[in-house]
């Protein structure tokens, strides 16, 4: 079923968003107290997911607005101009 949900939306793989049919398929398969709040697992699972597919920076890698700064915190060009005064 969560094949069939990514395919009925138009894509060849399915997402962490597709795990929502889960619901339909454990209807009878958990016990009533779990299926009560099961709206809400699924979303927190979906949340996890999500947060899991972002990717990560790489070690070595600068990570977005630090670019241009030496390890002083000054972009090449302040450093440049306080060298030349």
């Amino acid at each position: 079923m969560i094949r069939a949900l990514a395919l009925l939306e138009g894509r060849d793989t399915a997402t962490s968003e597709d795990l929502r049919v889960l619901k339909y398929i454990l209807t009878f398969r958990v016990p009533e107290e779990l299926y009560e709040n099961l709206d809400e697992l699924l979303e927190e699972a979906v949340q996890e997911a999500q947060e899991a597919e972002e990717p990560q920076p790489q070690e070595g890698e600068q990570m977005e607005g630090a670019q241009g700064q030496d390890d002083s915190g000054e972009s090449g060009e302040e450093a440049q101009e306080q060298e030349g005064t």
